[in-house]
């Protein structure tokens, strides 16, 4: 057969999700390890465990782009490696179903069935929420997918006719590159054995073009392996990263110890998804739901249907590539759920969890190209003799409504061409902060954003900033000694829970400001200190000193009043619902501050935001009324505010009296 055909519609499948994804890729960093990627790959430094070495040195091969920010070009890899993947699964599912006969002798020249399956399954891949979703930001998941596409094709065709041993090779040095970019590749493992064990029949048995005895294949094995452990060697960019000292160096894996122990996650739990005080283990019925359930809603109905027909067709008529697909998806799907299992703690974990339901989805398409061809040659069989010809292509054309459907149902949740969030939130961070302040955050949203805008934009380089979670680590408290000395770490190691954190901000405040993003694990942290609310984080001062917690934002109102709030509240699902919460609760402090009875239609305004980006912040809607019944409104719009606020807050130093005034009003509270 010739590979003309197949070539060009895969490589149009791959250019018009490529056009779709251009459309609505992210213009700069997006929450999640994007912020702390980018940086990795334009400082060439060290991401967190396993260090991503693959992905860090291609991205920076992207960062030389002439267009756009050093974000977009690094998201931009994203959306090149995940238009390869729907085209190269594409090109799979055509060879799968273009060796039928019927394809030859039944409609006219064209293998209209074969077209119609690897474009419908291509297609219908690229438009799936979470495929597309990391298709447009910079994130592993998309050369994760292009690997497992990969390595799926080349065994296809190589179980096919195992005499071509070059693709034998292949499979080992894509295997070992894919290795060093994600470690759920190694999920594809059963679906490998079964095409590996299918083309060494072959090759003994006599059912090949050449024949082999098990010495020959046994030195063919010993290539494969050695090329396999070739493509591991981009793991020696971790040590000589770490040896230069960047500025973003997880782990500091420089010796062999301390490379072993990034590249087996020891710091997360070697064996463990996420890193948790709760419970090791979550559901994994619970898992295996969610998992189905994404699936469903990424796919959509119509292409969940065509996925079982085509598991029927495969097991009929491409039984060994049908059980490699089937085990492909069982490997990277419910296998590494039951293997992960994490417990689910909180909503953004749904999010986590969604990215690693991206390449099961792959080894799903093929089911359902497998299956678009399937209704091709069920509505043909129903066609008179010579009419298979001319229905076809029609069949053909109406399943892309398929994936046309699922592009327009998701384009939203997914179109991130207009998502500045997460940058804008770094720029609000840091703009309220003095020069030469001492900066004390934890978790990824804030030290992402922060880093990119330091590391990579050249923000407010003049800002030095600790996170304390990952003092826990020792590697990274002696580089910050080493990158900061003028900054005093009282202590080899953080422990939470004890007075360290307070140590910290005393080591420190009298030679620079001191602002903390953070929640201290010391109950008794905050009484230590005088407290000033300095826009999202809050600047630390000698007790006594500074009384007025509302004296910064007083002295800098306007700035606080232009910052860059998000227009919507987001789903609990992402990252980005706790940046736009954060908003909430800074436009309530702008809100107080204004609220003088003067400016009371600006307090009012900025009461409402504050509730329209986090509604669980009862004083909001105590103060809100207040406001607006000192402005003249009527009872009707005052007394549904202080009922939400007894709601969210019955046992409030203010609810008698609240109680009291609604029960005046003639409302029942």
């Amino acid at each position: 057969m010739s590979w003309r055909l197949p070539l060009a519609a895969s490589l149009g499948t791959a250019l018009i999700a490529f056009g779709v994804y251009l459309r609505t890729l992210a213009p700069s960093i997006t929450t999640g390890d994007s912020g702390e990627l980018i940086t990795a790959a334009w400082v060439l430094g060290v991401p967190h465990p396993p260090g991503y070495p693959l992905f860090t040195m291609l991205g920076h091969l992207f960062t030389f782009l002439p267009f756009g920010s050093p974000a977009f070009r690094v998201n931009l890899m994203s959306a090149v490696f995940d238009a390869a993947t729907a085209g190269v699964t594409s090109l799979s599912i055509y060879r799968l179903i273009g060796l039928n006969p019927d394809d030859g002798t039944r409609w006219g020249r064209i293998p209209w069935g074969a077209l119609a399956g690897g474009t419908v399954g291509g297609l219908t891949l690229a438009f799936s929420a979470a495929f597309w979703a990391n298709a447009v930001v910079a994130e592993v998941f998309a050369l994760n997918s292009f690997f497992g596409a990969l390595i799926l094709f080349i065994l296809l065709e190589w179980e096919r006719r195992p005499e071509r041993l070059q693709l034998l090779w292949a499979v080992g040095l894509t295997s070992g590159l894919a290795a060093t970019n994600h470690h759920t590749i190694v999920f594809m493992a059963p679906a490998c054995l079964v095409l590996l064990v299918s083309g060494a029949r072959k090759l003994l048995t006599g059912r090949a073009a050449v024949s082999m005895t098990p010495l020959d294949l046994a030195r063919n094995g010993a290539i494969v392996a050695a090329l396999l452990v070739a493509g591991l060697v981009p793991y020696l960019y971790l040590p000589v990263a770490a040896a230069t000292d960047p500025p973003l160096n997880w782990g500091d894996p420089r010796t062999a110890q301390a490379l072993f122990r990034h590249v087996t996650r020891a710091d997360y739990g070697t064996f463990r998804l996420t890193v948790s005080d709760q419970p090791v283990s979550g559901s994994r019925i619970e898992h295996l739901g969610i998992l189905l359930r994404n699936l469903y809603d990424g796919f959509t109905a119509p292409g969940s249907l065509l996925a079982i027909a085509g598991l029927g067709w495969l097991w009929r008529r491409r039984r060994v590539a049908g059980l490699a697909s089937a085990l492909a998806f069982l490997g990277t799907g419910p296998g590494f759920v039951a293997f992960a299992n994490p417990y689910i703690s909180s909503p953004v974990l749904y999010w986590v969890l969604e990215r690693f339901y991206i390449l099961p989805g792959v080894f799903a398409a093929v089911a359902i190209g497998a299956g678009a061809y399937q209704v091709v040659s069920w509505l043909c069989a129903l066609a008179p003799m010579r009419e298979p010809a001319r229905l076809a292509p029609v069949v053909g054309m109406a399943l892309l409504a398929i994936p046309v459907g699922a592009a327009v149902m998701h384009f939203q949740r997914v179109d991130h061409s207009e998502n500045l969030l997460d940058r804008q939130f770094g720029e609000d961070v840091l703009a309220p902060l003095e020069p030469g302040a001492l900066l004390i955050t934890e978790g990824d949203v804030v030290t992402m954003v922060v880093d990119y805008l330091q590391l990579v934009e050249g923000a407010r380089r003049d800002i030095t900033m600790l996170n304390i979670e990952k003092l826990k680590l020792a590697t990274y408290v002696r580089q910050m000694r080493r990158q900061h000395p003028d900054v005093a770490i009282p202590f080899e190691l953080y422990a939470p829970g004890g007075d360290q954190m307070a140590r910290l901000v005393e080591a420190n405040l009298g030679a620079r400001p001191v602002y903390v993003l953070a929640s201290p694990k010391d109950p008794e942290f905050l009484d230590r200190f005088d407290v000033q609310r300095a826009g999202f984080a809050r600047r630390l001062l000698p007790k006594g000193t500074g009384p007025d917690p509302f004296a910064i934002v007083r002295a800098k109102l306007d700035l606080f009043k232009g910052m860059h709030y998000p227009a919507k509240r987001l789903p609990d699902t992402t990252f980005e619902s706790t940046i736009v919460s954060l908003y909430g609760r800074l436009a309530f402090s702008v809100a107080y501050v204004l609220d003088d009875g003067v400016r009371n239609a600006e307090a009012a305004e900025f009461y409402r935001l504050s509730l329209k980006l986090e509604p669980k912040n009862p004083p909001a809607y105590k103060n809100l009324g207040l406001v607006l019944l000192n402005s003249g409104a009527p009872t009707a719009e005052v007394a549904p505010l202080w009922e939400e606020y007894l709601r969210q807050d019955s046992q409030g130093d203010q609810a008698p009296a609240i109680r009291e005034r609604l029960r005046l009003m003639g409302r029942s509270p």
